[in-house]
Formats: structure tokens, C-alpha cells, sequence
């Protein structure tokens, strides 16, 4: 009886022991893995591989947002650039003045931003945000000389701010997806600098202020479950001309990259 009882514990221990490194096996490819009943009906689950949901409520609900960071490159059509200037000539007057783009030399200007923005996934298929971009006009051949405002200007700094709404849609195929999105807004390419008559040099400021839209198209990887970076090409439309854009960005996502919104 001795012996029977001891074969038959090892046969429960070895049971037990092959059990836990079964579960031991599968557990990594499960960890992560998470289903949310979508209906009354028992078995209507919504399921991703990285345990996160999008819209779908409950005690872990997470909203569909990301946020991202990023620099771009933009070229400008100069020659549209009709400019309104005002020059300084004391603490309550200023001279107004206007500058043709023709005469600030190069054909076409250059900028270089910092970009931030977000985006809200309102469906599966179209989601909706916001950009931020704010940087440097570059002055090919340093400071622009021309004639305006009765004397002579000289913009020595030259700035770039733009933001607006983002509306897109994403396609994606596990890690690695594209977008098709425009942003739309408003733009400010301002020059700095001094203007000098006879009656002295004076600090001036001339701008363009003007909308714009800027189809993309996007290329986007996710090298983690939660972030992603990606670049895209860009035509911006404005009335001052047509010019292009080019950018690079990272984003921070509450949501995984296999996460799925409902239709």
C-alpha cells in the first residue's frame, strides 16, 4: 500500500510540475493579451495582442489620443510674399509700408520648425488633431538689402508660425501603416529688421499673414507597443503661391498599434 501510494503521488507531482510549465510556455505569448466583452451575448469579445482597448468603456478605459514632437522643413514660394511692413518712429506711431516679394531676392525660401501636436481617433478610419510649428525662415545669402518705407531696409532675422486642425485617415498593418491626412490653418512668415531714411535707422517688421493647407502623405513605424515615429511629404497650398514641406516626428500613444476602433 506503501508503494502504490508513493507511485501514484509522483504521478500527481509530475502532472502538477508538467502543468505549470505549460502555462509557463504560453504565458509570454498571453501576458499582453486582452478581451473586452462588446455585447450581451456571451462570447462577443473585442481582443489586442498588447492589452489595451479604444473607445469601448470599463474600469481600464483608456482615451484614443496620441501626442507627438517633431521638426519639418518648408519651402516657401518667395515671389508671392507680398509683405506688410510698419517701421517704428516712437512709443505711438508707426509708418506703414508695403515689400513685393520680388524684392527680397531668392526666388524661394526655406524654413526649419519645431513642431508639436495631437490627435483624437474619433472612428476606425478618421481621426482628428491639432500642430503647432514654430521656427527660422533661412536667409540664403545673409541680410536682405532693398528699397521701401521712403529709404532702405535691411531684414537681418526672419521668423516661421504656423498651426491649424489636422484631419487624417490611417491604414495600418501591425507595426507599420501610412496616413493620408491635411493640415489646416494659418501661417506667419515675419522679417525683422532696421530701416534707415534720412532722418535716421529705425527698427522695422514686415509680415505675411495668410492661410493655408498642406495635404500629407505619411509614413509611420511603430518600434515599440506604445510609440511610433514616422516622416511625410507635403505640398502646401496658400495664397501666396504653392510650396512643399517635409517633416520627421515621434509620437506617444495611450493606445497600442494593433488596438481597434469600432466601425
Amino acid at each position: 500500500m506503501g508503494a502504490r501510494g508513493s507511485i501514484a503521488e509522483c504521478a500527481v507531482k509530475r502532472r502538477v510540475l508538467g502543468g505549470v510549465f505549460a502555462l509557463a510556455l504560453a504565458w509570454p505569448a498571453h501576458a499582453g493579451a486582452h478581451c473586452i466583452e462588446v455585447s450581451d451575448i456571451v462570447g462577443r469579445s473585442r481582443c489586442t495582442r498588447f492589452g489595451s482597448n479604444w473607445a469601448d468603456g470599463g474600469s481600464d478605459f483608456l482615451w484614443p489620443v496620441s501626442g507627438t514632437a517633431g521638426a519639418s522643413f518648408h519651402w516657401l514660394d518667395a515671389r508671392g510674399l507680398a509683405l506688410a511692413g510698419t517701421t517704428t518712429l516712437s512709443r505711438t506711431s508707426l509708418r506703414e509700408y508695403r515689400l513685393a516679394g520680388q524684392q527680397l531676392g531668392p526666388d524661394s525660401l526655406t524654413a526649419i520648425s519645431a513642431d508639436i501636436g495631437g490627435t483624437i481617433y474619433g472612428t476606425r478610419w478618421i481621426d482628428f488633431g491639432f500642430q503647432f510649428q514654430f521656427g527660422s525662415v533661412l536667409l540664403p545669402t545673409g541680410p536682405i538689402t532693398t528699397s521701401a518705407d521712403g529709404g532702405s531696409l535691411r531684414l537681418t532675422d526672419a521668423i516661421y508660425a504656423a498651426g491649424g486642425l489636422v484631419v487624417g485617415s490611417t491604414f495600418r498593418t501591425g507595426p507599420v501603416g501610412w496616413r493620408l491626412e491635411a493640415l489646416l490653418g494659418g501661417r506667419d512668415i515675419q522679417f525683422a529688421g532696421t530701416s534707415t531714411d534720412a532722418s535716421g535707422t529705425r527698427s522695422t517688421v514686415a509680415s505675411r499673414v495668410e492661410w493655408f493647407a498642406e495635404p500629407r502623405a505619411v509614413l509611420e513605424w511603430w518600434p515599440s507597443h506604445w510609440l511610433s515615429a514616422g516622416a511625410y511629404g507635403a505640398v502646401a497650398l496658400a495664397p501666396s503661391g504653392v510650396g512643399a514641406g517635409a517633416g520627421v516626428f515621434i509620437a506617444a500613444h495611450l493606445v497600442a498599434d494593433d488596438a481597434r476602433l469600432p466601425r
